[in-house]
């Protein structure tokens, strides 16, 4: 069996499952509770256990035509290559 992991906009989580699932596709989104406190009411938040691993870093490799490059990731120990949109990047 292989696996992907899914970028999603944000707070569209759920969303992006419930698609995903009515293709026949078997989902995982595991949610993490975070406290939040507002107007002095605290309240229970569940947020994405792996927030679309937004803090992973790339080497840029190539661009991919107008709007899409490719990038050089090691995820877990492997090396991988992914298209993605220009405005999912941002340089450091």
């Amino acid at each position: 069996m292989s696996w992907a992991v899914i970028y999603t906009k944000p707070r569209q989580e759920a969303r992006a499952t419930e698609n995903l699932k009515g293709l026949g596709l078997d989902v995982t989104s595991p949610l993490s509770p975070m406290e939040t406190t507002r107007r002095g009411v605290i309240s229970v938040d569940f947020e994405p256990l792996f927030p679309a691993f937004r803090d992973i870093s790339a080497i840029f490799e190539e661009s991919d035509g107008d709007k899409r490059v490719i990038l050089l990731f090691d995820l877990l120990g492997k090396s991988a290559r992914l298209s993605v949109p220009v405005s999912a990047v941002k340089r450091e």
